[in-house]
This record gives C-alpha cells, sequence and structure tokens, in this order.
C-alpha cells in the first residue's frame, strides 16, 4: 500500500512538473511574439514619423525659398 502510495504520487509529481515547464515555455513563447510586436508597432510607427517630418521639412523649406 504505502509503496503503490509513493509511486502514484511521484507519478503525479513528475506530470505535474511537465505541466509546469510546458505552461512556463508557453508564457516565454507569448512573451517574446508581444515583445516583437511591440517592436515591429514601435519600428513601424517610427518610420510613419520620420516619413510625416521629413514631408514637413520639405514642406517648410519649399515656403521659405518662395518667400525669399
Amino acid at each position: 500500500g504505502t509503496s503503490a502510495a509513493v509511486a502514484y504520487t511521484d507519478a503525479a509529481a513528475t506530470v505535474l512538473q511537465e505541466d509546469i515547464s510546458e505552461a512556463r515555455q508557453q508564457a516565454y513563447n507569448y512573451t517574446d511574439t508581444v515583445k516583437a510586436d511591440v517592436l515591429d508597432e514601435t519600428r513601424t510607427h517610427r518610420e510613419r514619423l520620420g516619413t510625416e517630418l521629413r514631408k514637413e521639412i520639405l514642406e517648410g523649406t519649399s515656403a521659405a525659398v518662395a518667400y525669399t
């Protein structure tokens, strides 16, 4: 009886550890995905701002040249 209970407990603990490891790996994968998405969004936003800024500078330069 006791050895069977110990074996069952060990087996249950092993399964639980595997579940925890799998859950941890899924959390890491999700975190990596979110990080990649945030970096992508940031890069896109920065590129869009850079494009708009260049456009405004060119328009401002053209206006200044036209004024002089």
